[in-house]
């Protein structure tokens, strides 16, 4: 039977898993970003935090994003990042060369719409999910040979992902 495009099940192992580490190295950054840690550069390591944020929803979490109480979950999370975006972007100590190092905390929600869009799109052309590209023929989750599409829908994230980082300020 196939699949509705939005469903409801409970999370798995991996969902758990993945949140829980999230939640973990969430804490030591901002932990970091008030100083009761010192881990070096807090800029640096606040960009680096987002961008694997957004990187590894994709290419880790794109399976269990299909389950929409995952993806509400993820949207939560997006919420509380615009959040810390918000009371982050005037500290003048994340300035970088490039912009504010707490950009790309505003970006999360943008790409976890955009990453269920294009889930829909390759539903509605592929009548199949997207997977992620992988350095072999054939995804790690799904074991499904990455097509064409699945390529394109990766370019349009990251080149979107990218692009609202370090060209929309």
């Amino acid at each position: 039977m196939k699949q509705p495009t939005f469903y409801f099940e409970r999370f798995r192992p991996w969902d758990y898993i993945s949140i829980i580490f999230y939640i973990l190295i969430s804490i030591a950054i901002f932990l970091n970003l008030k100083g009761t840690i010192k881990l070096g550069n807090k800029g640096e390591y606040l960009l680096m935090y987002t961008v694997l944020t957004h990187l590894l929803i994709y290419f880790i979490n794109y399976q269990s994003l299909r389950n929409f109480a995952v993806y509400i979950f993820w949207l939560g999370i997006g919420v509380v990042h615009f959040i810390f975006y918000i009371k982050l972007k005037l500290n003048p100590s994340l300035e970088m060369v490039n912009g504010h190092s707490a950009t790309g905390l505003r970006n999360t929600i943008i790409l976890l719409v955009l990453f269920q869009v294009l889930r829909i799109l390759s539903l509605n052309i592929q009548k199949q999910e997207f997977v992620a590209v992988s350095k072999g023929r054939y995804d790690l989750f799904d074991e499904r040979r990455v097509n064409i599409l699945d390529f394109i829908i990766f370019v349009i994230y990251f080149s979107s992902s990218m692009g609202l980082l370090f060209i929309w300020e």
